[in-house]
C-alpha cells in the first residue's frame, strides 16, 4: 500500500482527501487545497470550516481529522437548522455512523445560522427565545444574535441536530390566527357599518311618541 505522505507529491491528488460536491457548499481550506495535503496533514486541519452560502457556517475548533470524509453525507445546513451525521440523527439509514465524541466532526464547533427571524416576535424577543433554546440543549452556549441581519451564533460541544423548528413556528402562527378569528366572532364589530348595535334600551323618540298619544 502506497502512502501519500511525501512533500514531493504536492502536484498529485491524495485519494484519501475529503469530498464536497453539494451546490452552494464550500469549505476552508478548500477541497483543492485538501487534495494536495498528505495523510498526516489531513488528520490535523486547523480551524476547518464548512459554509453553505445564504444558510450558515460551521467552524470546528482546533485541529480536525478530515481524512477520507464525505461531507456530502455528513453535513447538512438548512434554513434555521444544522445537522452533522444527519442519517444517524434520524434521516434514514444511509450508512452514516457518528464518530465517538471528540473524533472527526463530532467535536466542539461554532455554528452560525443566517437570516434566522420570526414573523411575529420582535428581534429582542426572538433573541431571548434563542437563548432559551441553547440553554435547553446539551452543552450548547449562546454566543450572539444580530438583530439586524438575523445571524445566530452558538457553540456546541458535539454534534446532533440544532436549530429552530420551522414546523413548530408555523403551528404557532396557525394557532394565533385561529385565536384572532375566535376573538372576532365573539366580540367583533362596533363602529359605523359594523353591523352591531352599540347599546340596548328604549329610544327617547319612542318615549315622546307614547306621551303624545296619552294626551
Amino acid at each position: 500500500k502506497t502512502s501519500f505522505s511525501s512533500s514531493s507529491s504536492r502536484s498529485r491528488i491524495n485519494p484519501r482527501a475529503p469530498t464536497l460536491t453539494m451546490p452552494d457548499y464550500f469549505c476552508s481550506p478548500s477541497i483543492a487545497e485538501l487534495q494536495r495535503m498528505n495523510d498526516d496533514e489531513l488528520r490535523h486541519v486547523r480551524n476547518f470550516t464548512i459554509t453553505r452560502d445564504g444558510f450558515g457556517r460551521i467552524e470546528w475548533e482546533g485541529e480536525t481529522d478530515v481524512l477520507g470524509l464525505n461531507f456530502d453525507q455528513l453535513v447538512c445546513i438548512e434554513a434555521k437548522e444544522v445537522q452533522v451525521y444527519p442519517e444517524e440523527n434520524g434521516g434514514g439509514g444511509g450508512g452514516v455512523v457518528k464518530n465517538p465524541e471528540g473524533e472527526k466532526l463530532n467535536k466542539p464547533a461554532v455554528v452560525t445560522l443566517f437570516s434566522v427571524r420570526h414573523r411575529r416576535k420582535t428581534p429582542e424577543e426572538y433573541k431571548d427565545h434563542l437563548k432559551e433554546l441553547c440553554s435547553g440543549w446539551d452543552r450548547v452556549e449562546f454566543l450572539e444574535y444580530e438583530c439586524e441581519t438575523g445571524r445566530w451564533t452558538f457553540k456546541v460541544a458535539h454534534f446532533s441536530k440544532y436549530g429552530v423548528d420551522s414546523d413548530e413556528e408555523e403551528e404557532e402562527e396557525k394557532k394565533r390566527k385561529v385565536e384572532e378569528e375566535e376573538k372576532k366572532r365573539r366580540g367583533g364589530g362596533g363602529g359605523a357599518g359594523g353591523g352591531q348595535m352599540s347599546g340596548y334600551g328604549v329610544g327617547d323618540s319612542d318615549e315622546e311618541e307614547e306621551e303624545r298619544e296619552e294626551e
